[in-house]
């Protein structure tokens, strides 16, 4: 359950801060927005499909998991890189949306690859929501 789920309210694009972690059982979300020239760079490099698949086969060799699910709750598929344990991103989930599912894991591979570059925990987000008694 995320704090929105908590506090009763939905998330939207609109009102999400640009990057948040959100806590699940044993992991962390990196919720990772890309500003606009990210989102420019990576439409253009998800139209490579060779290179998002070769990226997309590194991730998988490395032994990370990528799943995909349709959400519900934000009317678009999600995409979920999970790390291999004992990895440097042990700990974290990375995820990535889209209006199709090779969107969404085309958009979690370029924040892997290119934004991140690889190390989720450098990723610090906007505000520590741990320091919220209400969150």
């Amino acid at each position: 359950m995320t704090g929105e789920q908590r506090r009763g309210g939905k998330a939207t694009r609109n009102n999400r801060p640009s990057g948040t972690r959100g806590r699940g059982a044993d992991s962390e979300f990196v919720n990772l927005e890309l500003d606009k020239e990210q989102t420019a760079q990576y439409r253009q490099w998800r139209e490579d499909v060779a290179d998002v698949e070769q990226t997309w086969t590194e991730v998988a060799e490395a032994g990370y998991r990528v799943n995909t699910k349709f959400d519900d709750y934000n009317e678009c598929c999600a995409a979920f890189i999970i790390p291999p344990d004992g990895s440097d991103n042990s700990g974290f989930l990375l995820t990535g949306r889209g209006g199709t599912p090779y969107r969404a894991v085309a958009e979690a591979l370029f924040k892997h690859r290119f934004v991140l570059k690889e190390q989720w925990g450098s990723f610090a987000p906007q505000s520590n929501y741990r320091d919220d008694p209400d969150f």
